[in-house]
């Protein structure tokens, strides 16, 4: 079954006719994209601890949080959460997306932080 946001009404989808309907709001458009990107992250987070448990339970443990892409132009980490560029993440395959979170971990992992200073 489909969606609520994906469900086909004759020839326009729900999100679509919420776009005719409320042309207004600002946000809409980041609102549907925020949801699929959470998603995308979420499958992402879910197949790594069933793939790889070591990576799964620290990204789990890291919050996700969307940044701004005037200093973040694809997924960072400061050791405290995950900073990511929605436009980058809706870029990406699940399965990069997957990449992309075990590696930032991995700087966490390995004290990459500590060796700054």
């Amino acid at each position: 079954m489909a969606t609520e946001s994906t469900e086909e009404h004759g020839n326009i989808s729900i999100r679509n006719l919420f776009f005719r309907v409320f042309p207004w709001i600002p946000w809409q458009k980041d609102f549907f994209m925020s949801d699929k990107i959470e998603t995308k992250l979420s499958a992402a987070r879910t197949r790594l601890i069933l793939d790889r448990p070591f990576l799964g339970a620290l990204v789990l443990r890291m919050p996700l949080k969307a940044a701004d892409p005037s200093w973040c132009a694809t997924i960072g980490t400061d050791a405290r959460a995950f900073y990511y560029n929605p436009e980058y993440i809706a870029s990406l395959t699940v399965e990069q997306t997957q990449f992309a979170l075990a590696h930032e971990v991995l700087h966490c992992a390995l004290s990459h932080f500590a060796r700054r200073e």
